[in-house]
């Protein structure tokens, strides 16, 4: 039946291109009208693209971070104390920004500032040369930084091995052991699983080649002619927008050993009044990062009767911590949450 409704959107997608070609002076309406349908063609193809190869984690996930910004979502921080006690300064709040205890969020961090340059583009460079123009479109719109997704990253619990409280992530996201890990309830339909190395490129493309097939020789016909050369980069820009929730879930596989979950959402899904904005004071260089606070990702939410919070290894006062979060999480009447301390043995360097 999917397969079905695909073709039937594909070909009322090819109707409006051949409208366009046909009569390639055309007007602004027309021309728009032919760049939402790819992009809702394409937001039909992501969809399913999301529900075979990025299935929903079950159960529960793990999210590492900085005692912190565990203290701030749980209310410990003043409302005007941002910036004294952390390397942060608050810039701008959005709308319902996390103010009472116990009610605060895991954020959203936009993508266009990520750290790694690297994300989000291991999709795009692994497409088949026959869709040169979607790569070079792309490119341009990572230079351009015009497009942006919110993104959370999680880890996926296994049953071999505890990863809430595992060296390498204690290493790598754990602030070298001074942080804490959460493990948390995972509900929600933007959950979903990273895949890795450039076979599950390959086989992504077999839910999308016929979409990008039939758009490749309008796309080929376009660009060959001054008045309708436009058209061809704005079907490429469509596209690439109606794929912006993907292209975050594919990286390399030598990340694979991080079994990796995201929660995704679009600049376009969101209330663009509700983003807040906040500078990091212990860089060398200006760094400006934008967020967003999903109801789904709200503490309540998250911290289930089996949730744990697992404080680092090289956590200083330790047992003093642990005293304040119970304190914080009862105040929150989230008591049905454990707070344990790392039985890791690590070493600084």
């Amino acid at each position: 039946m999917t397969d079905d409704k695909n073709k039937t959107e594909i070909r009322k997608l090819e109707v409006i291109l051949e409208d366009t070609w046909k009569y390639f002076e055309v007007d602004p309406p027309e021309k728009y009208s032919a760049h939402r349908k790819v992009r809702e063609v394409g937001g039909i193809f992501c969809e399913e693209i999301l529900n075979r190869w990025h299935k929903k984690p079950i159960g529960q996930v793990i999210h590492y971070t900085s005692i912190e910004n565990l203290m701030s979502i749980l209310g410990y921080a003043d409302k005007n104390s941002a910036g004294k006690n952390t390397n942060e300064k608050m810039i701008s709040k959005g709308k319902e920004d996390e103010k009472e205890t116990g009610k605060g969020y895991l954020r959203l961090y936009d993508t266009v500032h990520f750290n790694d340059p690297d994300e989000g583009n291991f999709f795009v460079r692994n497409l088949p040369d026959k869709y040169n123009w979607l790569r070079r479109e792309a490119e341009e719109i990572t230079r351009e930084r015009q497009e942006c997704a919110y993104v959370a990253s999680f880890i996926l619990p296994r049953e071999d091995k505890d990863m809430s409280d595992n060296l390498v992530f204690w290493r790598e996201y754990g602030k070298q052991g001074e942080g804490c890990s959460l493990l948390l309830s995972a509900s929600g339909s933007s959950f979903r699983k990273v895949v890795y190395g450039s076979d599950s490129v390959k086989q992504t493309l077999k839910t999308l080649d016929p979409f990008l097939e039939m758009l490749s020789c309008f796309v080929d016909r376009f660009v060959k002619h001054d008045r309708t050369r436009h058209l061809g980069k704005e079907i490429a820009r469509a596209v690439w927008e109606s794929l912006e929730k993907v292209r975050y879930l594919y990286k390399s596989s030598a990340y694979e050993y991080e079994e990796e979950c995201r929660f995704i959402t679009t600049s376009s899904e969101i209330d663009q009044q509700k983003i807040s904005f906040v500078e990091y004071t212990d860089r060398s260089y200006i760094d400006i990062r934008h967020y967003y606070n999903h109801p789904t990702l709200e503490i309540p939410r998250l911290l289930a009767t089996d949730s744990v919070i697992t404080l680092g290894p090289c956590v200083p006062y330790r047992e003093n911590i642990q005293h304040c979060l119970e304190v914080l999480l009862e105040r929150a009447e989230l008591t049905y949450t454990e707070v344990r301390c790392s039985g890791i043995r690590y070493r600084k360097s």
